[in-house]
């Protein structure tokens, strides 16, 4: 979470080590949880190390045990892992360039929160989080009017629920750099600086945030 790297893939290293044990396996329930949750946190160290090949590859294995069921019989860790394994491979092959490619899994999981009533409870947060990482991926596509108004829609949105509870804080400030990118893009600097000065009052003490708002200051 805080991108320690190295304690990252001791962990992961160790986890593995468990998860091969016979005398571990025989006696754990729902071995098949934790080793997808090992798999998970896998590929997630490989996407923070830029392995994207490496992280992709785990990821569709991940995706693959959901080919064929209907998305709506999907349980709850069922439905939020796919909707996790989606965001990323969605991510990665905007990393790649593939844009269509990527933009089809950010269109499958809106079809997931929807579909899942495990999910569609709380479709807000689900299609915020959706919506916050289209926008990035309109952005990087030049599709500057379509990245505003999904950026716009999930500022407001994430202002509210921090109002509500300071745990979003990263999502808002998130939202703020985001926009903050798109509109210096268009060259719009003076709405881009207000965005980014704005942003400034929601940031914590040596939070790691600051470091990219002074980026987007330099630009």
């Amino acid at each position: 979470y805080h991108y320690d790297i190295r304690n990252f893939n001791f962990f992961l290293e160790h986890t593995k080590a468990l998860l091969e044990q016979d005398s571990i396996i025989s006696k754990v329930d729902n071995l098949k949880v934790y080793q997808n949750l090992y798999l998970e946190n896998k590929a997630n160290y490989y996407y923070k190390t830029n392995e994207l090949s490496k992280a992709k590859s785990i990821y569709l294995g991940l995706r693959s045990q959901y080919n064929g069921l209907p998305i709506e019989t999907l349980a709850t860790n069922e439905a939020q892992r796919l909707f996790s394994v989606n965001n990323f491979l969605a991510t990665i092959y905007k990393h790649l360039g593939r844009f269509e490619l990527s933009e089809q899994f950010y269109l499958k999981n809106r079809r997931l929160v929807k579909a899942n009533d495990s999910l569609a409870v709380f479709s807000k947060v689900y299609l915020n989080n959706v919506d916050h990482l289209t926008a990035q991926l309109y952005g990087q596509m030049g599709k500057y009017e379509e990245a505003n108004d999904l950026q716009v829609k999930v500022l407001d949105y994430y202002k509210i629920k921090y109002a509500e509870d300071e745990k979003y804080k990263n999502n808002l400030v998130s939202a703020y750099q985001n926009i903050t990118t798109t509109l210096i893009e268009q060259d719009c600097l003076e709405k881009a600086l207000s965005y980014l000065d704005e942003s400034q009052e929601y940031l914590l003490k040596d939070d790691p945030f600051y470091k990219e708002a002074l980026v987007l200051y330099g630009i």
